[in-house]
């Protein structure tokens, strides 16, 4: 009887410390965050960001020169394209050639919503349908990561210190990573610093992510030849340690400069209508 008593007691203490493990163990298993795997974030094949660089990025015609745009918006037969300011040189009117070689008459916006940056929006009117870049997010750049700078370089040497493709009608896409992404932006709104070897001509053009989307617009190249560009936006300077780091990289002002003067809807659904206001 004793035993049997005995016997009882110890299995219902069994029963007690598995039930105590088995709860212990639901609980560190349920406070393990579920790892939820992003498809978006996977790195598209280089031939297809290629086709996607070449298809959102036009070329603007100004005067005797030219630089890069690209295709960021479609309301009907309207297309907007974004640009850097200094790319719109005083010129009595403007053209664009499209991916697909057609010259279309351009139109300058109302351009005071991006006082102080080197930005610039053009429109033009077209029955063809064109793609528009899906428009990224600078926050989701690290140091290190892979990026593709393109537009249409002037000059007529190829570059020599980064890999690069050339396709048609003298577009180019120039392969690097970012280098510095800095905490406060420069004059003008440049804040990412990379290695791909951007040239004259390719302002206004896209920085694309491994995702192809546009994460930053073109619009400074390594080694200026005049002025100072390395100013902050509030006037400070960086120190002279970064200075040096700075002066060997081409720079983009990140794209978020333009969807928060246009409306996060563009960023959201870049293929929706989005009222601009753009004077014609």
């Amino acid at each position: 009887m004793v035993n049997r008593v005995c016997w009882q007691f110890l299995l219902v203490i069994c029963s007690v410390f598995c039930w105590q493990i088995s709860s212990q163990t639901q609980a560190e298993i349920r406070s393990i965050p579920e790892v939820i795997v992003d498809e978006q974030n996977t790195q598209l094949p280089e031939n297809k960001l290629i086709e996607i660089a070449q298809n959102i990025t036009v070329k603007i015609l100004s005067g005797r020169s030219w630089g890069s745009g690209i295709l960021i918006q479609r309301q009907g037969q309207v297309y907007t394209i974004v640009t850097n300011r200094h790319v719109l040189t005083p010129a009595d009117s403007y053209s664009l050639q499209t991916p697909d070689g057609q010259i279309y008459s351009a139109v300058v916006a109302d351009n005071r919503r991006f006082a102080g940056y080197d930005l610039a929006l053009l429109q033009f009117r077209s029955n063809a349908n064109y793609p528009v870049a899906v428009l990224g997010n600078v926050a989701s750049l690290a140091v290190g990561d892979e990026v593709l700078a393109t537009g249409f370089p002037i000059e007529g040497d190829l570059p020599s210190r980064t890999p690069f493709f050339v396709g048609n009608k003298g577009f180019m896409v120039m392969k690097g990573e970012v280098f510095l992404l800095l905490e406060q932006a420069l004059k003008e709104g440049y804040q990412i610093g990379y290695t791909n070897d951007i040239r004259k001509g390719m302002s206004g053009g896209a920085l694309l992510n491994i995702r192809g989307e546009v994460i930053g617009i073109n619009g400074m190249h390594a080694y200026p030849l005049w002025g100072d560009p390395y100013v902050y936006f509030d006037g400070s300077q960086p120190s002279s340690q970064l200075r040096e780091q700075m002066i060997p990289l081409s720079w983009g002002i990140p794209v978020e400069r333009v969807t928060q003067r246009l409306g996060q809807s563009i960023l959201q659904q870049p293929n929706s209508a989005v009222n601009l206001n753009l004077t014609n």
